[in-house]
């Protein structure tokens, strides 16, 4: 819900992938002559490839923009294909609601997004990186910057792999496919976590995955319903992750189904269930450019022990669009436990005791955000609402609890005070 930040380490991995492999598949591409849409879409692209983009020059597309560029790049690509499409509708007298599904389809062929999904099987990386690896053996066909399918490899891969085939009491000339894939999951696939990817031999490799995006994300909670968790884990060859969402749906717009921008980690309930097909557009509240935690609350009703999550301006629609398609107010009727939860928790901690228990040295500074939501069950820093299920809903009923115990303790010193004062 936080507006989620890229790291710059996740978007030079994508354009790696993406200036080897999709560019490849778009070249190699089966194109049917009979289908104008597909030759002309086709001829857009290599002249893109081919840095010949010449039509409005002085709004240019590059690779680099469809791989990693923003929402705002994202957006001009996409104008320029409907505009393709359009003017062929125009000629064709076609409506401009015309599905050409089939064309759809081969487009999204020709942007490999089954292929890059299909890296969550480790048997799948494996055909891929074996040959990788093979030319390290080999004559070696690496590009200028020593890149070989996107992912850069260290000079003593050789030493990792070999060792390992020591350790196995297998000779490297009967290094096979077979042993490759027994080292892929026992050595680099095996127990890697958010935590502990950093220094790893899956980072060191340079793998591009879905988990890695997920990963280097670094997000642990579902970014659109906040409400499941995503979190990824690769163990012994197996890796488990949320689905990965198309912002901008992959169904009419299969040209952004290798965008960087238009990949987020999600649930598989927002992604299949909620999400699935729905148009949305580049105005849509998006989740690497918005902060939709900000731009609403959750309010408790203690009436009626119902909660509501409403826009803070009324007049957003944007919001509510949001809160609509997740179903955000609907889940909420499950949830109505928790404000009692976390009433119930300042009444008994009031504000202040952490720091008390810091000052008394009984626990350290460092730990101060681990043992104020251990004792009042939300998180203290208002960033770290992704980082848990719930965690938007939690520091709302807190915020709105500590301002009701607040007010209350104020009307209950006024009041001694005014009995001193008749006194």
């Amino acid at each position: 819900m936080w507006k989620l930040k890229i790291p710059q380490k996740a978007i030079e991995l994508h354009k790696n992938y993406f200036m080897y492999a999709v560019v490849k598949s778009i070249k190699n591409a089966e194109v049917d002559k009979n289908n104008e849409y597909e030759v002309k879409v086709h001829d857009f692209l290599n002249q893109i490839i081919s840095a010949q983009d010449t039509n409005n020059s002085n709004e240019k597309i590059t690779c680099e923009d469809i791989a990693v560029g923003d929402y705002e790049k994202l957006r001009l690509f996409d104008s320029k294909i409907y505009s393709i499409i359009k003017d062929l509708n125009k000629e064709n007298g076609c409506s401009e609601n015309n599905e050409y599904s089939s064309f759809l389809n081969s487009v999204l062929k020709w942007f490999g997004y089954e292929e890059f999904s299909s890296l969550s099987n480790v048997n799948n990386v494996s055909r891929s990186i074996y040959h990788y690896i093979e030319d390290l053996y080999g004559d070696g066909r690496y590009d200028a910057q020593g890149n070989y399918y996107g992912w850069k490899h260290p000079a003593d891969m050789k030493k990792w792999l070999q060792n390992w085939l020591n350790s196995k009491g297998i000779e490297l000339k009967n290094y096979t496919k077979k042993y490759f894939e027994e080292w892929l999951v026992e050595v680099v696939f095996n127990d890697i976590t958010i935590e502990n990817y950093k220094g790893s031999l899956l980072e060191k490799i340079g793998m591009w995955t879905p988990t890695v995006l997920n990963i280097l994300l670094n997000i642990k909670v579902c970014p659109y319903c906040n409400r499941q968790y995503i979190t990824p884990i690769i163990i012994n060859g197996k890796q488990l992750r949320g689905d990965l969402d198309h912002f901008i749906p992959k169904s009419r717009h299969p040209w952004l189904s290798m965008s960087l921008y238009n990949l987020v980690p999600c649930c598989h309930i927002c992604n299949s269930r909620l999400k699935s097909n729905t148009e949305i557009t580049f105005s849509d509240l998006a989740p690497y450019r918005d902060n939709v935690a900000s731009q609403f609350k959750y309010v408790y009703d203690e009436i009626e022990g119902t909660i509501e999550a409403k826009a803070i301006d009324n007049t957003n629609l944007k919001i509510k669009k949001y809160l609509s398609l997740y179903k955000i107010n609907e889940t909420l009727k499950y949830h109505t436990d928790i404000p009692r939860k976390i009433f119930l928790r300042l009444q008994a901690y009031p504000y202040g005791y952490v720091q008390g228990l810091i000052n008394q040295r009984i626990i350290s500074e460092a730990d101060r955000k681990s043992i104020y939501n251990d004792i009042i069950g939300c998180p203290l820093d208002e960033k770290d609402i992704d980082q848990e299920i719930l965690g938007k809903l939690k520091k709302d009923m807190e915020r709105q609890f500590r301002k009701l115990l607040d007010a209350e303790a104020d009307s209950y010193h006024d009041e001694i005070d005014a009995r001193a004062d008749l006194k």
